[in-house]
């Protein structure tokens, strides 16, 4: 498998979306994962985004946890198109109802994150990324539904483990970034 083209540590500048930005690529993500045809346009002013970006897009059927996939690239749209593929080449998309859009605004590196020390930041704003090469990336919602840290807000290995086993197939890795969302 490729390693990302963009990671957490090369996330630099913020991007500040107008309400009508944000509904417009809302509309755009719904027409393409539901393959509806409908006039979804990119908003204009993103079209000349050209900063490394990352995004998450999770979907859930309402009944269900939501599945998480992310993308990233150079520019916006590009990052998105990526986890839309994500999305797809798991065969879902087509008919989920509802998607949540999470674009990564910064990242922050942190020491070694072990079962003996706690996480240092509010688990409802920070997920957890790990390194390029683990391609193991967790929103907030994921530590906090999942609960991957307990209530001295120290990683549950044992839980981490198992979901990742779950959902990712991967090994637990060595270092992290926390990150917030927006």
């Amino acid at each position: 498998m490729a390693l990302p083209e963009i990671w957490f540590d090369d996330i630099q500048d913020k991007l500040t979306l107008a309400t009508g930005e944000w509904s417009a690529i809302a509309r755009w993500v719904s027409a393409t994962l539901t393959g509806a045809d409908t006039q979804a346009t990119w908003p204009d002013r993103l079209w000349a985004d050209e900063r490394p970006r990352l995004v998450f897009l999770s979907l859930s059927d309402g009944q269900q946890t939501a599945t998480v996939d992310y993308g990233s690239s150079i520019g916006l749209r590009a990052a998105i198109e990526a986890a839309i593929a994500s999305v797809q080449s798991r065969g879902r998309g087509a008919t989920v109802p509802y998607c949540k859009i999470d674009i990564v605004q910064s990242a922050i590196t942190s020491e070694r994150l072990n079962s003996e020390r706690p996480f240092r930041y509010d688990r409802s704003l920070y997920g957890l990324a790990y390194t390029r090469e683990s391609q193991i990336a967790l929103l907030p919602e994921e530590l906090v539904g999942w609960q991957l840290l307990d209530a001295e807000h120290k990683l549950d290995a044992d839980r981490l483990s198992r979901y990742l086993k779950n959902t990712l197939s991967a090994p637990l890795p060595g270092r992290c970034s926390a990150r917030r969302r927006v």
